[in-house]
């Protein structure tokens, strides 16, 4: 009897296991590029891979940056919701163009490593009326953030991800309609690359040489 209680256990965990693996719940946004002192836009999409959940009514989003390294976007960026994707109608919090979030708060748990924007300033979205049902496969854009990138941004490529749960204190989270709470499996990085730009003393200096060439140009072709 002991010998089939355990083989029946083995099997249960296992079936639970593969159960486990298949379920996946990742948000994740586009990687692109922009200037120091620029702006990049990035939508935020929850994808979804099995079930539970069966629906989800709402995400609660923060993010993290490496907290050193050259990939650390924290001395550079802040960001906030530029715009909600229906029907994510009803932003979490008030982080807009006039209230932005920093990553100043040191990671802890599965965060540690990294520096987190700021707890208090959910960056996700909820739906006012009806869940989304999740049939086993779910992609869906819920929101639009807005980088901001500091006029003394070094050229490099900056990492970003959503944080790891649990949602409190740190960590993002998809809510379903009622009210219970699944953490994300994994967080996809996503980067924004800094590209450089000369600054207007170079650019006069490249004028005043092609302005020497071609006038020595024009002298040549005038003496022959």
């Amino acid at each position: 009897m002991k010998i089939f209680s355990f083989i029946f256990a083995s099997i249960m965990a296992l079936v639970t296991y593969q159960a486990s693996a298949q379920n996946s719940i990742t948000v994740t946004g586009t990687s692109g590029s922009t200037t120091a002192g620029g702006l990049f836009d990035t939508p935020m999409v929850l994808n979804i891979t099995g079930t539970p959940p069966a629906d989800v009514q709402s995400v609660n989003l923060l993010l993290e940056t490496p907290n050193s390294g050259l990939n650390d976007g924290a001395p550079y960026f802040t960001v906030y919701v530029l715009s909600l994707t229906p029907p994510f109608d009803m932003q979490n919090s008030t982080v807009s163009a006039g209230n932005q979030s920093s990553f100043n708060e040191a990671g802890v748990g599965p965060n540690a490593g990294f520096l987190v924007s700021d707890p208090s300033l959910d960056l996700g979205a909820n739906i006012s009326g009806s869940a989304i049902t999740n049939s086993g496969t779910l992609t869906v854009t819920f929101d639009t953030l807005r980088f901001t990138a500091a006029p003394n941004t070094p050229a490099g490529t900056y990492d970003f991800y959503a944080t790891l749960g649990p949602f409190d204190p740190q960590g993002t989270a998809v809510f379903d309609s009622g009210n219970s709470e699944f953490d994300l499996t994994s967080n996809p990085v996503f980067s924004i690359t800094i590209t450089a730009v000369p600054e207007p003393s170079t650019w006069f200096a490249g004028l005043g040489v092609a302005g020497v060439l071609a006038f020595t140009m024009l002298r040549r072709r005038l003496t022959a």
